[in-house]
């Protein structure tokens, strides 16, 4: 017997009943066990809905820096040889591993701050060193926390150093000694200190100010005395001539700015705002601005034409005791007590550059005329040279005895002068090709003849003179052999 399926009714023969005598009833129940059966053909069924996930939203990541400490090191500030342990710093790697530009940040250690502003771009890596010894060195990127990274985590660093020694024995290359020059001329008539010394532009006159309360102005031809100009009742520390040769502006230790008239010696402003010493002046190289630093911490920016200040900054500053135009006159440089060299932007007040390479003050600060080279002598002797274009220190000068109190930079560009605390002058050949070195390993020049200390010293714009001011009440011209 085939058993039976709901799909496949039984042929019953022996029914009594024909197929049109099926009540209607019976008729839809069959086709109700058909549907549930499934026994119905497709086309007699109700379409089943089909529900496609909502896709998620693609996020596009946002391109971020990250600044990442990569090395910490305890070596001198340059590759040298010979060093002591007193030269011996803190040098830090910092790369940026994100895949944007880093705007921007300040780098801390142990409490010591540098600014990199030029930022740094994705991929790149920058070395910075700071001045100093800590066997516990605390190192920290982005301190003010103003850029947005991938990874905040990554730019603080706790490192310890045992502090190293010397390799033995450390005894430098022997230098070639300097030549010795002789003064061309003497300019006697100050009865005090000279302070500060400064050639015309045009070579013909020469600037001097005294401890004596006195302005001075020489030919230089025949090196006599032209002028005296006694407006100031205190000490006058620093001089500086016009480059139109037309003014000049002089700086004493009440905080007064006075400017002169060359041509008759009149007074033609008197400058008020200074609270301390005057230790720094410098026309801009169009001369419609003046620029002073003082002990007050702060520099002022005057506009010649009305001795009226433009610009006075006072922004957290050690004294200043230097300051310095770039010789395009978009920049401003001045050295502190603190030792901190600044450079800041005139147009906008933006800093292009903190640098903090010694604990000492720096005294003197110049551009090289060319606007390579950025120099800075200090209290310890030293000199150092950074490179314009991007901040970085390419030369330290070591040897100078006693302070450094001035440093020039020959109108050519070819030669670099330092006086100090020992009376003498040195003047170093700057190299011409475009190697590693900036300046000879030893000055080609020796000015001995001072018997005080050397307070300033100007070229002469041909570069074939150098004058010199000294405690010994003289100032000195110094005529230089071909280069």
């Amino acid at each position: 017997m085939q058993p039976s399926t709901p799909c496949a009714p039984e042929n019953n023969k022996s029914s009594s009943r024909s197929d049109s005598a099926i009540p209607a009833f019976w008729i839809v129940a069959f086709l109700l066990v058909l549907f549930t059966a499934g026994c119905l053909p497709a086309s007699g069924r109700l379409a089943t809905a089909t529900i496609s996930p909502i896709p998620a939203a693609t996020v596009t990541p946002v391109p971020l820096p990250d600044l990442a400490i990569i090395t910490v090191s305890f070596e001198p500030e340059t590759s040298s040889p010979c060093y002591d342990n007193n030269q011996l710093g803190v040098r830090v790697n910092i790369a940026n591993q994100g895949n944007a530009f880093a705007l921007p940040f300040t780098i801390q250690v142990n409490g010591s701050q540098k600014a990199v502003a030029e930022g740094l771009e994705p991929g790149k890596a920058i070395n910075i060193w700071f001045a100093g010894y800590a066997q516990e060195n605390t190192v920290a990127a982005d301190i003010f926390n103003q850029i947005e990274e991938i990874d905040e985590k990554n730019n603080e660093s706790i490192v310890q150093f045992v502090q190293g020694t010397p390799p033995a024995p450390c005894t430098p290359t022997a230098a070639p000694e300097a030549v010795s020059l002789q003064a061309q001329s003497v300019l006697n008539g100050h009865t005090e200190k000279v302070w500060s010394v400064d050639f015309s532009p045009d070579g013909r006159l020469l600037a001097s100010g005294s401890v004596d309360n006195t302005l001075r102005l020489w030919r230089v031809f025949d090196s006599s005395l032209l002028r005296t100009m006694a407006g100031h009742p205190y000490p006058v520390l620093k001089v500086k001539i016009s480059p139109n040769n037309q003014l000049i502006a002089t700086g004493s230790d009440d905080g007064l700015v006075r400017v002169w008239n060359v041509s008759n010696g009149s007074l033609l402003h008197t400058l008020k705002g200074h609270s301390g010493w005057i230790n720094g002046l410098d026309f801009s190289p169009d001369g419609n601005s003046l620029a002073s630093a003082s002990d007050d911490y702060t520099v002022r920016i005057w506009r010649v034409s009305d001795g009226e200040p433009t610009q006075v900054i006072d922004e957290g500053m050690a004294r200043v005791l230097s300051v310095n135009y770039s010789p395009d006159g978009t920049a401003l440089a001045w050295s502190e007590s603190d030792g901190n060299v600044r450079v800041r932007q005139i147009s906008d007040g933006k800093w292009l550059a903190i640098l903090k390479a010694s604990d000492q003050p720096a005294t003197s600060i110049k551009f090289s005329p060319n606007s390579e080279y950025l120099a800075a002598g200090y209290a310890d002797g030293t000199i150092r040279i950074w490179q314009v274009s991007n901040w970085s220190l390419v030369k330290i000068i070591y040897g100078q005895q006693g302070a450094t109190t001035s440093l020039a930079f020959s109108p050519n560009s070819n030669l670099l002068a330092v006086s100090g605390k020992n009376n003498d002058v040195y003047i170093w050949r700057l190299v011409s090709d475009s190697g590693s070195e900036v300046v000879e390993d030893a000055p080609a020049w020796e000015l001995k003849g001072h018997t005080g200390s050397v307070n300033s010293i100007s070229f002469s714009p041909d570069s074939r003179r150098l004058a010199t001011a000294s405690d010994d009440h003289t100032i000195q011209i110094w005529n230089l052999p071909e280069p």
